[in-house]
């Protein structure tokens, strides 16, 4: 393997691997908004924040020192379960179906189920069939519809 899996907390490799999903997730959503400045608020209210508290927020990088992928989970300890929701898994073009998306996924379920973590939940667009597919590989199943109303 020519790349390892690790926590990230570096605010300018999160902010870059979370634009480029939030850029291939607005090919599936238009109200998705692909900006260096929604990148950064999610990196910087959000995913650094929960990476900071244990949170799978986690980077492969390439040997070369490349970050080549980013996976965005977030813990949700609420009362009588303690859940994590997955925001998204986005591997730079060139590194897809080489198994780093499953490299990641499977360190983050690993780092949820030793933190007590006991239910997962991720949403892929209906026109993500990649973004399925991830979740199905992970023995997710769909358990409920989200319904959009654009106002």
């Amino acid at each position: 393997m020519s790349y390892t899996i690790e926590p990230c907390t570096d605010r300018q490799t999160l902010v870059e691997l979370y634009l480029g999903l939030l850029t291939h997730l607005a090919r599936f959503d238009p109200t998705v908004t692909a900006t260096a400045e929604t990148a950064q608020w999610w990196v910087d209210q959000v995913f650094v924040p929960a990476a900071s508290h244990g949170a799978p927020v986690l980077i492969a990088r390439h040997n070369d020192g490349r970050a080549i992928g980013g996976l965005f989970w977030v813990i949700t300890p609420t009362p009588g379960v303690k859940h994590a929701y997955g925001y998204g898994t986005y591997i730079v073009p060139e590194w897809r179906e080489c198994g780093v998306g499953t490299a990641l996924r499977s360190a983050a379920v690993l780092k949820l189920k030793a933190s007590g973590v006991t239910h997962l939940i991720g949403c892929a667009h209906l026109a993500n069939e990649p973004g399925q597919r991830s979740l199905r590989a992970l023995d997710m199943a769909p358990y409920a519809m989200l319904y959009h109303l654009l106002l």
